[in-house]
């Protein structure tokens, strides 16, 4: 089973804090065993909602190609 969570760190050196959204698995027993790399970071909750804002509403436009760039 797994499910999408927020997982807060703190930076050693700073003490800052730092959340990121995961794809966090679990044992049989419910008990969190592992989770993949971080979709979206930043310093605080209220700034993952304004990303999610900002993502809901590039889902409503055309998609982009790599063609589009010039790289």
């Amino acid at each position: 089973m797994w499910n999408y969570r927020v997982i807060k760190s703190v930076v050693e050196k700073t003490g800052d804090e730092w959340f990121e959204i995961h794809e966090v698995y679990y044992d049989q027993l419910g008990k969190p065993m592992g989770y993949t790399s971080a979709t979206v970071g930043s310093e605080s909750l209220e700034d993952i909602k304004e990303v999610f804002k900002m993502m809901e509403i590039a889902l409503s436009k055309p998609v982009l190609s790599n063609k589009d760039f010039n790289v």
